[in-house]
């Protein structure tokens, strides 16, 4: 497997070169696109795609629009969320947010032409029929009313509220959950039904192992990058999938040094 910077560059490089700003339409629609896709960040999403698909025997090159596309919907889900009629920010990741530079019509817009964007990626994409397929319905699901747009609906609605930890477990899970779980499972299609399988373990399981297991994404990566640092063996190869992750959990509970394998192989995380 590549390393966690290797997967990202990989990433910028594609988005690089999504969107161009046609001559004489400077300070537009698609140069709004630009100015938040090319912010910066971490590309988790992405890079766990690649990640997924590398690690079960996939094609990571065939892989990258499906991956983009991710970023791409996340994106989209940051510029609406620092609108003034949600979350009111004027900074991301230090940066005046996208309606603070090109207003409120613009910015609006510039989520609503990502989110198309990642779907046509997405549809682009080298692979066979059937697994764009697959991948279209886990992200349309997990970017929608059961997934990410509901559990910002649900973060908005418990505004000024008490809220219980499993209600902001299953806020969380949703907000943030449903689009990194995704992006572990559109990992998987561009291999076969039994990797697509493989990493669905993973992932349903979210209310009760995603909380425990990855209190951030960093654990997550560690499955892979952490566990190989530790053995000299790609995880997956370690053990039938069942198996395979009933160790993991074993080991990122009593393992004595996890952490310290976590800060060595992701010191540019």
């Amino acid at each position: 497997m590549k390393s966690f910077a290797a997967y990202k560059s990989m990433a910028d490089a594609f988005l690089q070169q999504a969107i161009t700003v046609p001559a004489g339409e400077e300070g537009g629609l698609a140069e709004s696109m630009r100015y938040s896709l090319l912010a910066g960040g971490k590309r988790i999403r992405p890079v766990l795609a690649l990640a997924f698909c590398d690690a079960l025997g996939g094609d990571i090159e065939k892989a990258l629009p499906a991956a983009c596309a991710l970023e791409m919907i996340h994106t989209y889900s940051l510029i609406h969320d620092d609108l003034p009629c949600m979350d009111d920010d004027v900074l991301r990741r230090g940066k005046p947010t996208n309606h603070v530079v090109y207003g409120e019509c613009t910015a609006t817009l510039a989520g609503d032409a990502l989110q198309s964007l990642a779907f046509e990626t997405l549809a682009s994409a080298p692979l066979e029929s059937g697994r764009i397929v697959r991948c279209l319905k886990i992200l349309s699901e997990a970017a929608g009313y059961r997934g990410m747009c509901q559990g910002q609906f649900l973060d908005m609605e418990g505004e000024g509220k008490s809220l219980t930890a499993e209600e902001l477990t299953h806020i969380n899970n949703l907000k943030t959950g449903a689009l990194l779980s995704g992006a572990c499972r559109m990992g998987a299609p561009s291999r076969s039904e039994t990797m697509c399988w493989m990493s669905f373990q993973l992932t349903q399981s979210s209310e009760r192992v995603w909380a425990r297991m990855c209190r951030n994404t960093r654990t997550l990566i560690w499955l892979f990058w952490g566990w190989k640092g530790a053995t000299g063996r790609s995880a997956v190869s370690l053990h039938p999938p069942s198996l395979f992750w009933r160790r993991t959990l074993r080991t990122l509970h009593f393992y004595p040094t996890w952490q310290d394998l976590l800060q060595k192989g992701l010191t540019e995380f």
